[in-house]
């Protein structure tokens, strides 16, 4: 399920959807596991910007826009697929299909990354 093959994508994101995966990362921390959906993402990245001024923020469409990106390169699916065409996207339970530790590992590793979306990685907003 977590393969090496979908960290590796990681680095052809844009910070936008770098952002959402760290936020993914985390939901998926503090939650165990449990899925989570576009509206608990938009709030964890919001909560991210609102904190670190430094980060552009994005307006929920744009944000969205970014989040399909996500669907489509299958770093997030959907935990129903039957059921996912028959509730709106933004509340549509979906899973971060790589491991939380890939994710901080290769932004530690990628060069273009910003300091503070890596240090988000590190650190949790929760803690």
């Amino acid at each position: 399920m977590f393969t090496d093959s979908k960290a590796s994508l990681l680095t052809s994101l844009s910070v936008l959807e770098l952002c959402l995966i760290v936020a993914a990362k985390h939901l998926t921390e503090i939650y165990l596991d449990a899925p989570f959906t576009f509206e608990a993402l938009y709030h964890e990245y919001e909560k991210f910007t609102i904190r670190r001024s430094s980060v552009q923020r994005f307006g929920r469409a744009v944000v969205l826009k970014a989040y399909e990106n996500l669907l489509t390169l299958q770093l997030v699916v959907p935990v129903d697929r039957s059921a996912s065409t028959k509730m709106p996207k933004d509340f549509r339970p979906v899973k971060l299909l790589i491991d939380p530790s890939q994710v901080t590992e290769t932004l530690h590793k990628y060069p273009h990354c910003p300091t503070e979306l890596r240090q988000w990685a590190t650190n949790s907003l929760h803690s």
